[in-house]
C-alpha cells in the first residue's frame, strides 16, 4: 500500500483492511521518482517515444499503461464479485 494511502486508511477504524498489489501506479523503473523535466533532460529519446504513444511505452525495467490495465482487470473482476461495499482508498 502506498504511504499516502495507508495513512488515510488508517482512521477507518472497524473496517477490515485488505491491500491490493494491482492498484499501485505505474512502475517507472529507472525513471522511479524522476519529474518529467528530469526524465527529458536524462533520456530525451526515451521522453518523445513516451510522449508520441502513452499508452504503449515501457518504461526500461518498469511497466506500459498497457500493462497496468492488464494487472487491473483481475482486481475489476475480484471488486464486481463481492457481495457488500467495497471502499477503496487511493491517490493520485
Amino acid at each position: 500500500m502506498l504511504k499516502r494511502s495507508a495513512e488515510t486508511a488508517k482512521y477507518l477504524h472497524d473496517i477490515p483492511k485488505v491491500v491490493w498489489r494491482q492498484l499501485n501506479e505505474i512502475d517507472m523503473g529507472v525513471c522511479d521518482g524522476m519529474t518529467y523535466s528530469e526524465i527529458k533532460a536524462a533520456m530525451p529519446a526515451e521522453f518523445e517515444m513516451r510522449a508520441k504513444d502513452k499508452l504503449r511505452f515501457r518504461y526500461s525495467r518498469g511497466e506500459s499503461y498497457l500493462d497496468v490495465i492488464q494487472r487491473l482487470e483481475s482486481l475489476i473482476i475480484e471488486l464486481e464479485r463481492q457481495q457488500q461495499p467495497v471502499l477503496i482508498v487511493a491517490h493520485q
